[in-house]
């Protein structure tokens, strides 16, 4: 199962999407960061 993998895994992505509803919503938003790992990176880049 997915949410099975998303919890044994080490790196998992920071933003699910758990449906078509949910991806259609926030396409627009993060279509260029689909799963946040960039936000991450830029974050550690600037702060840390």
């Amino acid at each position: 199962m997915y949410l099975e993998y998303l919890f044994q895994s080490e790196n998992p992505p920071f933003n699910i999407r758990t449906s078509q509803w949910a991806d259609n919503l926030s396409k627009f938003k993060t279509q260029r960061d689909l799963d946040g790992s960039k936000l991450i990176d830029q974050v550690i880049e600037y702060f840390l």
